[in-house]
């Protein structure tokens, strides 16, 4: 029974809970035996007594007495017969039931299916079952109750379906199956059916067998993912140095087949073996020595050509009989050309340093010169000691202070190097300049973002030199422009006393006081010289104000100043100018504007130049609005706006220029000198205000006087103490 149990035993496929037959009553030979012993003899009387009426009642008591004894001789027989044969089934039951005997979990079914008996080390496989309890115990109830208790099998499934699939498997136990026990350990179970309907079953521990194949498992599958995602492969050669084994990394990695490698040899597979590289590692390989990181170019199958880094260790047998080689190697042919790449890039940005006028030194994050540049060792030349590659920045700079080459006046070599070094500790892009070997230069460090940094030394002498010269220049401008401003307004001063005269005799001679004039042309001609005098007056006056204001002579005293009273008195003053050119002139001030911080004798200049201005350049039937608004914080804003001929964008410079005029193709040509924008400019700026100009031409102009904050007031006070003084 063991040898028969064992057999069944060892396969290992997976079944699952049989489900059962219908139970059915079986007739074993005995039975049939006793139902023969008593029908024949009956059956035989019965029918002699019907033949011979006259012995009915002989015959039918001697087979009576034949029905009586012919089952008990047979039961007599059948149980001489089995006698020896259950003494042998108790002693097997007997042994397979010792509490200690065997590491095995038996049960034994009887044909009714019922546990006759079952072996106590079957409770070391399923934990807590107590075998009195279920001796005596229909199968299928055993099952049930095991299921209810948490075994379970392989799969997944109800525990009805669990339950009908082991009767099933039971029924027909052609192979072993698995099963959990309620506290998680796993067993296998086989079933031994025996001829005379009893069956066998087999329980065996193997918890620890399927933990340690599963580890195995993982461990396998482990090295598996790790070999199918690393960027390397494993390979084996032979004594000849052959190839005989290329994991599934080699055609992954490369695209390449491993067919078409295995049974070369690397010195078939090499690009190159005249290097020294190359006979080197086939220098170790003949002596069967370990290598790591050798790099080759190989060819395979004429394909592209294939960088490759390889390690390898030797092979020996037990008695020391070299068998070849085994180790990993990967493709290294993006990292070569990244690294070739790099160095391209690195000998690039040497090229762009070197090629730098000014000197470089870059500093690590440990205050470490790393690199220089051609400038700056030029700079440095006789200072042999102070560019060493490695030196702290304070090395370099005490080795240069120690050459004498350095100009700057200091109290000693070691306080010059603390003060360059602390300006350069700053890092802000500040400059600091520095006079050696006769020259100046200007140093400027900054940060890097590994935490070094970089000087740069730029050779200044030139630029210190050409902005001397300009300074001069600067300086002899502004005293021509000084000159020029004393000797306008000194001849201003002179022209307007005879002016004064000329206008006033002029005025006597048109007005008669003295006698009418004999000749008409006379009164006309001291008109003429009345209106030139008065004009060259104007621009006289013009003169000395941008002269005074250019000289910063000029001052404001504000005072709250009425914007509507400035505004009509200056329309009544053009009013007759506007009539005769048919030109509309709009005035629309908002009636609740504030005063404004001013002069009035200022406001009133202001206006009446860019009145004029609008007049001089709008044509008949055009429009002119003077606007104004209180804009953030009481600032305020007033706007003369025409129609007129309009300046072209880039025009507006000369425009605000002194002197200055535009003359384009669509204007005419005006008389004028053109002060009078510049001039309401200077005074905006003693306002410390702006003036703005827009323009277009055909569509006409708006120019905007822009007072500053808290100019707009009701108080009549000051709210910008900023507007008074000297501009």
């Amino acid at each position: 029974m063991r040898a028969c149990a064992a057999q069944q035993a060892q396969s290992s496929s997976l079944v699952v809970w049989g489900r059962p037959e219908r139970m059915s009553v079986k007739l074993t030979s005995k039975h049939l035996q006793i139902v023969l012993a008593l029908a024949v003899p009956a059956v035989a009387s019965f029918l002699l007594a019907l033949a011979n009426p006259a012995n009915e009642t002989q015959i039918l008591v001697a087979g009576l007495v034949a029905t009586v004894f012919c089952p008990l001789i047979i039961l007599l027989q059948v149980e001489l017969r089995s006698a020896a044969p259950k003494q042998d089934t108790h002693r097997l039951i007997t042994a397979l039931t010792q509490e200690d005997e065997t590491d095995f979990g038996f049960t034994i079914i009887d044909p009714d299916d019922r546990v006759v008996e079952i072996n106590r080390t079957l409770s070391n496989v399923i934990r807590g079952l107590d075998t009195e309890q279920i001796t005596g115990m229909a199968y299928r109830d055993l099952i049930h109750f095991l299921i209810s208790e948490g075994s379970a099998t392989r799969g997944t499934m109800s525990d009805a379906e669990r339950l009908d699939s082991h009767m099933e498997w039971h029924a027909n136990p052609d192979r072993p199956l698995f099963f959990k026990s309620p506290d998680g350990k796993w067993a296998r179970y086989s079933e031994v059916k025996m001829k005379d309907g009893w069956t066998v079953g087999l329980f065996i521990d193997v918890d620890e067998q399927l933990r340690r194949e599963q580890d195995l498992a993982d461990r396998e599958s482990r090295l598996s993912d790790y070999a199918k995602a690393a960027s390397e492969w494993f390979w084996e050669t032979d004594e000849k140095h052959n190839f005989t084994y290329l994991s599934e990394g080699f055609h992954a990695r490369t695209g390449q087949a491993p067919e078409s490698v295995l049974g070369k040899s690397r010195r078939e597979v090499m690009e190159r073996l005249d290097t020294a590289a190359a006979r080197a590692h086939l220098a170790l390989l003949d002596v069967h020595l370990p290598f790591y990181d050798f790099r080759y170019e190989a060819t395979i199958d004429n394909s592209r050509p294939l960088s490759v880094a390889v390690s390898g260790i030797p092979i020996f047998s037990k008695n020391g009989v070299f068998q070849g080689y085994r180790g990993v190697a990967r493709d290294v042919s993006q990292e070569l050309m990244i690294e070739r790449c790099e160095s391209l890039a690195h000998e690039r940005l040497v090229d762009a340093v070197n090629s730098l006028q000014a000197g470089m030194m870059l500093f690590d994050k440990d205050r470490r010169l790393v690199i220089t540049n051609s400038a700056i060792r030029d700079m440095y030349r006789k200072a042999p000691g102070a560019l060493v590659i490695g030196n702290s920045i304070e090395q370099v700079f005490t080795a240069i202070a120690a050459s004498g080459l350095i100009e700057d006046e200091m109290e000693s070599e070691a306080a010059w190097v603390d003060d360059i070094v602390a300006k350069i500790d700053k890092q802000d892009g500040s400059p600091g300049q520095s006079a050696h070997d006769g020259r100046l230069f200007e140093r400027r460090s900054n940060a890097t973002k590994e935490g070094g940094f970089i000087v740069f030394e730029i050779d200044v002498t030139a630029q210190a030199e050409r902005e001397g010269e300009l300074q001069s220049a600067k300086d002899e401008a502004e005293r021509a422009n000084r000159t020029k401003t004393h000797f306008l307004a000194q001849m201003s001063h002179e022209l307007r006393t005879p002016l004064n005269s000329i206008i006033g005799f002029s005025e006597i001679l048109h007005d008669e006081l003295y006698g009418p004039m004999t000749v008409p042309q006379y009164k006309e001609f001291s008109k003429d010289i009345s209106d030139s005098g008065r004009h060259l007056l104007a621009i006289i006056n013009d003169i000395l104000d941008i002269a005074k204001a250019e000289s910063g002579h000029s001052s404001l005293s504000p005072e709250p100043v009425s914007v509507h009273q400035a505004v009509d008195a200056t329309i009544r003053l053009v009013r007759q100018r506007a009539d005769s050119g048919e030109i509309q002139i709009i005035d629309a001030v908002p009636p609740d504007l504030p005063p404004v911080m001013s002069e009035d004798r200022l406001l009133r200049q202001m206006l009446i130049n860019l009145l004029s201005n609008a007049l001089k350049f709008t044509d008949p039937n055009g429009t002119i609005r003077v606007e104004g608004s209180v804009g953030p914080n009481n600032s305020m804003r007033l706007t003369v706006r025409d129609t007129g001929i309009g300046i072209a964008p880039e025009d507006i410079p000369k425009a605000l220029t002194p002197f200055e005029q535009v003359d384009t193709a669509l204007s005419r040509n005006f008389e004028g000198t053109g002060l009078g924008l510049p001039l309401v400019k200077s005074i905006m700026i003693l306002h410390h205000g702006d003036l703005e100009l827009e323009s277009a031409v055909g569509v006409g102009t708006a120019v905007h006087l822009d007072f500053p904050e808290g100019s707009a007031t009701e108080t009549g006070t000051s709210q910008d103490e900023g507007l008074a003084g000297t501009a």
